[in-house]
């Protein structure tokens, strides 16, 4: 009985509440965020006439994950453009051969971690032979970024799209502006 009433006095002493009850740590979470944002390209403060497309990756999981990043020859994103159609339209010409770049040369985003990749639509596209004037209209661009989590684990690659308005020359407007990307 002595004991019963000196862990209840203990208890009232110290309180239990949160505070003092330890809590698992957290699961292995992988978490990957894609932002993209496009805007008139400006070269030296001047409207240069195209749209830069810019894509953020930003890890919100609480483990690192590998991508292929510019050490293998290229963007840290994968972008691709689409007419008014819909059909794939391509903005730059594709002739090279695209070396192999296996994950396991890739690069690492801690959690919390960023990573940026950029394309430029200035109104020129591939047609396979040679560059023509993109047609006036609405034009759609999604970029995807893919990666493989600690262990090795391919994720499928997390996508996001935006879309403007193409006016010849230059973009007449921007139709859907996503909210700026801040570093």
């Amino acid at each position: 009985m002595f004991r019963l009433i000196a862990f209840s006095l203990l208890v009232a002493a110290l309180g239990c509440n949160e505070s003092n009850i330890t809590s698992p740590p957290d699961a292995p979470r992988v978490d990957i965020n894609l932002a993209i944002s496009t805007e008139p390209y400006l070269y030296g403060g001047l409207v240069y006439g195209g749209l830069a497309v810019r894509a953020v990756a930003l890890n919100k999981g609480n483990v690192e994950v590998f991508y292929a990043g510019p050490l293998c020859g290229g963007p840290d994103m994968h972008f691709r453009f689409f007419d008014p159609s819909g059909k794939e339209v391509f903005v730059s010409c594709n002739c090279g051969v695209e070396p192999a770049c296996p994950m396991a040369l890739g690069l690492r985003l801690e959690p919390n971690g960023q990573t940026y990749g950029g394309s430029l639509f200035d109104g020129q596209l591939w047609n396979g032979k040679e560059y023509v004037s993109a047609p006036e209209g609405l034009y759609r661009v999604t970029a995807s970024f893919e990666f493989q989590s600690d262990r090795g684990t391919p994720h499928d690659p997390v996508v996001s799209e935006s879309s403007f308005e193409w006016g010849g020359s230059r973009p007449s407007h921007i139709v859907r502006r996503d909210p700026p990307i801040s570093n």
